[in-house]
């Protein structure tokens, strides 16, 4: 228990990005390990849950990950509900650091004032590229084609288009911008796609 606690600790305190641990094992014995308290705090906090396996060594290995497979989804889940749910709250405030919508989102990212960009697997944007009846190509994130150029008022004629979240991919790097994709499967994932699906959080307050 001992060294198998030493190296979680280790472990634990070389790599912060680390969201959770789970505990398997067959029989009583991961409950033993836990009681023993070997582990730090700051790991015990990150306990997933305990699963329990029929074998050891590579095969419970790759039994954990199995049978833990509900407890990492469980564990995306309330991470991305806590975070809509630090979007609404600054979202409520008079100054908040938050921005929704796909035009004040791009303009926000584009002056470095964004931090973290958020979107939805279901907003249903895509970066379209167009040509106008004047001849010139532009770029627009939107979720239908355009049949009229709105800056000359001129025909288009769609060029490429491809899902907005393989282009913001791409933006984020340029702009040193985080960017995390939610889904709609909680009460926090649909409100925030009724805000458009898209937004994010601030560095800094913008006009």
């Amino acid at each position: 228990f001992k060294q198998v606690s030493e190296a979680v600790n280790k472990v634990h305190g070389e790599h912060s990005e680390i969201i959770g641990y789970i505990i398997g094992g067959p029989g009583p014995t991961k409950q033993d390990f836990l009681k023993a308290e070997f582990l730090y705090a700051d790991v015990v906090k990150k306990i997933l849950g305990v699963v329990d396996t029929s074998y050891t060594g590579d095969f419970g290995i790759q039994e954990t990950l199995e049978r833990g497979e509900e407890l990492i989804r469980e564990s995306e889940v309330v991470k991305e509900k806590n975070l809509l749910q630090k979007f609404f709250t600054e979202l409520q405030k008079p100054h908040g650091l938050v921005v929704y919508g796909v035009e004040k989102t791009k303009h926000a990212m584009e002056i470095g004032a964004l931090e973290t960009l958020l979107i939805s697997e279901n907003s249903g944007y895509k970066e379209i590229e167009y040509e106008c009846g004047c001849g010139e190509i532009k770029k627009i994130f939107a979720k239908e084609r355009p049949v009229i150029c709105k800056d000359c008022g001129q025909s288009a004629r769609v060029v490429s288009e491809r899902d907005a979240i393989d282009a913001l991919e791409e933006m984020v790097i340029d702009y040193g911008t985080k960017m995390i994709i939610v889904s709609s499967d909680t009460r926090e994932g649909q409100q925030f796609l009724a805000l458009d699906g898209i937004g994010g959080f601030l560095r800094y307050g913008v006009g």
